[in-house]
Order: C-alpha cells, then sequence, then structure tokens
C-alpha cells in the first residue's frame, strides 16, 4: 500500500485519480492470480481473494472522496466551465471549423 500511495503522489493526473487508478490495477491484478493460482475465495488463511476485497474497499473510499473534491470545485456557469477548458478551439482553429 506505500508503495501505490509513493507512485500516486507524483501522478500527473492528482493524487486522489492517481491512487484510484493504481488501486483499480491491484483490484485486477489480485483477481487475476487468485484465479490462476485456484485459490478458493473463502478460505481459513488470508490469499489474493482478500486483498482483492480490501483493495476495493479502499478503491470505494478513495473514489467517493475524488468524486465530491471534483463536483465542489466546479459549482460554476456552464458557459464558464467551458470556457476555462483546455481543449477549447482558439480562434485561427475555428476558422478550419467554420468552413466543413
Amino acid at each position: 500500500m506505500s508503495i501505490l500511495l509513493a507512485f500516486a503522489a507524483f501522478a500527473s493526473i492528482g493524487f486522489a485519480r492517481g491512487l484510484a487508478a493504481l488501486l483499480w490495477m491491484s483490484i485486477v491484478l489480485c483477481a487475476v492470480v487468485g484465479t490462476m493460482r485456484r485459490e478458493p475465495p473463502f478460505g481459513a488463511t488470508l490469499n489474493h481473494w482478500d486483498e482483492t476485497v480490501a483493495y476495493a474497499a479502499v478503491f470505494s473510499l478513495v473514489s467517493s472522496f475524488s468524486h465530491s473534491v471534483r463536483l465542489r470545485q466546479f459549482r460554476r456557469s456552464y458557459t464558464a466551465l467551458m470556457r476555462s477548458l483546455p481543449w477549447r478551439l482558439e480562434a485561427s482553429q475555428r476558422r478550419y471549423w467554420a468552413h466543413e
């Protein structure tokens, strides 16, 4: 878990989204390894399925926090939000779209 936190701290998409992506990959990896080793899901000892459930719980917690932060951040009008997006077309690019 500490390795995931360290990699998420340096993610270019932000800590919460980076951690959510890394946790999702960990969930898939643990499920695949548990399937390949044919481990019983409800065994008496801890196995990869238990780790999958733990990562899924942390993922749901992180994703609930990241969604709530994102909604509070954009409490502006739709027009102001669309004007602030980085992918909007510049004036020189609008010419080409207008002629088509």
